[in-house]
């Protein structure tokens, strides 16, 4: 009788931790998505920050050029 409210009790700490552990999953795949939806944002600034940065540096040589045709208009 003792070895079976033993096995009882101990069955039950193992269930005990079981759930413990699946709300810990739960959790963090939850934190686990809420990352990859940041990363993904992230990916998406930078790929706009650097067209943007590609423009500028084009409408940069764009100026140099007409600089440079302006300052000899001869050439």
């Amino acid at each position: 009788m003792s070895a079976m409210l033993d096995h009882s009790n101990l069955i039950r700490e193992v269930n005990r931790r079981l759930q413990l552990h699946l709300g810990e999953i739960r959790g963090l795949k939850d934190i686990n998505q809420k990352l990859q939806e940041d990363n993904q944002e992230l990916r998406d600034l930078c790929c706009f920050l650097d067209d943007d940065r590609q423009k500028g540096k084009k409408v940069s040589r764009e100026w140099q050029r007409l600089g440079r045709k302006a300052s000899c208009p001869f050439e």
